[in-house]
């Protein structure tokens, strides 16, 4: 079978390009093809949406550790000045 589709593309190639027929029309697996194509969509679809959730999870988490710790760590700085003297401390005190 495979033999008699060579031949058949040889002499299509060797013909005038008017009446070479494209070669599309030798596919013989385009049921195959299709299905292969659609499963390939699904796979993909399937992969977009895991990601996406995975994306989202992270954000969540680094939002999470963001705000449990980074942001208790902010504190403001308080200036203490000397008495009867130029002197000024600035200090961070903690929560």
């Amino acid at each position: 079978m495979r033999s008699r589709l060579v031949e058949l593309l040889e002499e299509s190639e060797a013909s005038p390009p008017l009446h070479r027929p494209s070669l599309h029309e030798f596919n013989l697996q385009v049921e195959y093809s299709k299905e292969r194509a659609k499963q390939a969509e699904i796979e993909r679809e399937k992969i977009r949406l895991e990601t996406e959730a995975l994306m989202k999870e992270q954000d969540r988490v680094a939002a999470w550790i963001k705000r449990t710790c980074w942001d208790m760590m902010q504190t403001q700085r308080v200036k203490l000045y000397a008495m009867f003297t130029h002197y000024q401390v600035t200090i961070y005190y903690m929560r």
